[in-house]
């Protein structure tokens, strides 16, 4: 007989053959997974690139008219609003509320928290630290979201590779 020890080469040795990978690829719902991920992407990325541009921009243009060093402190304040939330929260708020609603919830969040940013009455402030502050608390909340739905994402996809093994 044949070496049956969990080498895991498929067909027939394994009991049964396995599908194709291409067959598992298009299989419902990893291309939908795959498809949220990459736009989640997208955004998460013009989020990081967009929200710095908008804060150094200036007033007439829209923008918050930070200096690089109120950015820095800005993006600083924003950062540990994420590192409080995935601390404390994420974890607790994925498992209570499941998989598919941290994403919903994570890309309303997101969305919502970026029209906050842009119309935030701390925008036209004339003190810097007031506009700063403003955009970091919203900033640091737009992109914990963000992090929520990518989590979940990423769960997803990594549940539904471990249902087809190739």
């Amino acid at each position: 007989g044949g070496d049956n020890g969990g080498g895991g080469s498929g067909g027939a040795a394994d009991g049964a053959a396995r599908p194709p990978l291409s067959a598992v690829l298009c299989s419902h719902p990893l291309p939908l997974v795959m498809v949220l991920r990459a736009a989640h992407g997208c955004a998460l990325f013009a989020a990081f690139d967009l929200v710095p541009l908008w804060c150094m921009a200036s007033r007439y243009a829209g923008g918050l008219a930070l200096t690089e060093e109120q950015l820095g402190t800005s993006l600083a304040a924003g950062a540990v609003v994420q590192v409080v939330f995935t601390s404390l929260a994420m974890g607790r708020l994925v498992r209570r509320l499941g998989l598919h609603a941290s994403l919903t919830a994570g890309c309303t969040a997101a969305a919502l928290l970026t029209l906050c940013l842009l119309a935030s009455p701390s925008a036209t402030a004339e003190r810097w630290w007031l506009r700063a502050l403003g955009a970091s608390l919203v900033y640091g909340l737009q992109t914990s979201a963000m992090l929520l739905a990518g989590t979940a994402l990423v769960s997803m996809s990594n549940l539904l590779c471990a249902r087809d093994p190739q």
